[in-house]
């Protein structure tokens, strides 16, 4: 596609050094050097039939030149058929051989138009282009032609054109107005087959917009809501492609009446009319989708505030579940603050009551009858033990603690050392005051 636009800016009315330049400048994307594939279709002078040839001449130019030869002398019209192998790949043709066919030009353009190409079902329908290139010389009315990647239906039009006009053998400028828009309503003729696809496609989005349950959305209602914005924002950028290239046809209808004045205005106000009809069709496609794609951003929205509603409840009941967590933990620790108190209550009860009752300290009768406690000869040796587990459990603890104690040690220096160079530092702001 790129390369017919490049064609159709060499073949554009400007100086010829400036053709020069811009021609030599796409010759190596243009054409494909040593490969000449051109078919011809020719109405001779004196012949009431249309003439077929095909060339495939991949060494020399020579057939190409006899051929070109022959027609000057004896076709009334000629029409040369240059092919590409795809869309991307340079035409078949020298730039020797281009300018063998034609050497100037009167009337030359490119149209677009889609065409259904059936590889994907997503979407079968592709921009494509044809070159148009037209040269009629001043009294003899004889012309020639150069189609650029022609489709299928145009090829087939403008051979039963000019086997029709091989019959009456006429040639005029109506007949070659009529041509032109013969290869714009056959390249036309596809749009409503796009239109109505597209809208088929514009329904799919539109359903899921005004379907959609404002329900506690999951991931994958989310997914496809967002999905079917995305397919909206891709049919907009579709048709806002088709619109330039209906927009491009209508501007060369335009140019075609103004080259062709005052002939088939009817045909043609007809041709502008079917165009604008569908650029209107896809205008108020574009409209529909902006609608679809607003309420999908709505639909999404509001799901998205359902979920945020959802999340900030959940941490509400969250927090509550915590405050009653923490509510309990105070409660626990009053309950155990009281059990300790009550236990170092009764701690040197409970103490006292166990010594009295080990053998440490005996109840005995004396001479005189009556009873004493007697505290047994090795009693330090459980005051010896007792003070040495307990010196020894601080010393496991304090190990197991050591980090701790360790860090508390070095914040309290710190403090401690802040604070003396802090009154340091005001004393000598006081000494300073003074002097």
């Amino acid at each position: 596609m790129a390369y017919m636009a490049k064609f159709e800016e060499t073949l554009a009315g400007i100086p010829n050094d400036a053709h020069q330049r811009r021609f030599q400048r796409h010759a190596s994307d243009l054409f494909a050097e040593g490969v000449t594939d051109v078919e011809c279709l020719r109405i001779f002078k004196d012949h009431q039939y249309l003439d077929q040839r095909k060339i495939k001449d991949s060494v020399s130019l020579r057939e190409l030149s006899a051929l070109v030869e022959e027609n000057q002398d004896r076709a009334k019209e000629t029409f040369y058929i240059i092919w590409q192998k795809n869309t991307l790949s340079p035409l078949k043709i020298s730039e020797e051989g281009l300018r063998l066919i034609i050497d100037a030009h009167e009337l030359s353009y490119v149209v677009r138009y889609v065409e259904c190409h059936g590889r994907t079902p997503k979407n079968p329908w592709s921009v494509r282009q044809t070159g148009v290139c037209q040269q009629t010389a001043v009294g003899t009315g004889e012309s020639v032609w150069v189609l650029l990647q022609p489709s299928a239906t145009v090829f087939q039009e403008v051979k039963y054109t000019l086997e029709k006009r091989a019959e009456n053998q006429s040639s005029t400028a109506e007949d070659s107005c009529s041509l032109h828009l013969d290869i714009l309503e056959s390249l036309a003729s596809s749009w409503a087959d796009y239109v109505e696809w597209s809208w088929e496609q514009v329904d799919d989005p539109d359903s899921e917009a005004t379907l959609s349950k404002i329900n506690f959305p999951t991931e994958r209602d989310i997914a496809g809501i967002f999905n079917s914005a995305q397919k909206a924002q891709r049919l907009r950028r579709r048709l806002l492609r088709a619109i330039s290239v209906l927009d491009s046809n209508y501007a060369l209808a335009d140019g075609i009446a103004a080259h062709f004045p005052n002939i088939l205005t009817t045909r043609i106000a007809n041709y502008k009319a079917e165009i604008h009809l569908h650029r209107r069709n896809l205008h108020l496609m574009m409209e529909h989708l902006k609608g679809t794609s607003d309420l999908l951003f709505s639909v999404l929205s509001t799901l998205n505030d359902k979920v945020s509603l959802a999340g900030t409840q959940a941490m509400q009941q969250s927090l509550g579940l915590m405050g009653r967590i923490a509510q309990q933990g105070r409660d626990d620790s009053t309950t155990l603050k009281l059990l300790s108190m009550i236990a170092t209550i009764y701690l040197p009860a409970s103490l006292v009551a166990t010594i009295f009752s080990s053998n440490l300290i005996e109840l005995k009768t004396d001479d005189n009858g009556g009873d004493k406690f007697h505290v047994v000869s090795q009693f330090w040796l459980y005051i010896l033990v007792a003070v040495a587990l307990t010196v020894l459990t601080f010393i496991c603890g304090a190990f197991v603690l050591r980090r701790k104690i360790l860090e508390s040690l070095r914040e309290y220096r710190a403090k401690l050392r802040r604070k003396t160079t802090g009154s340091e530092e005001q004393g000598e702001l006081e000494n300073k005051e003074e002097v």
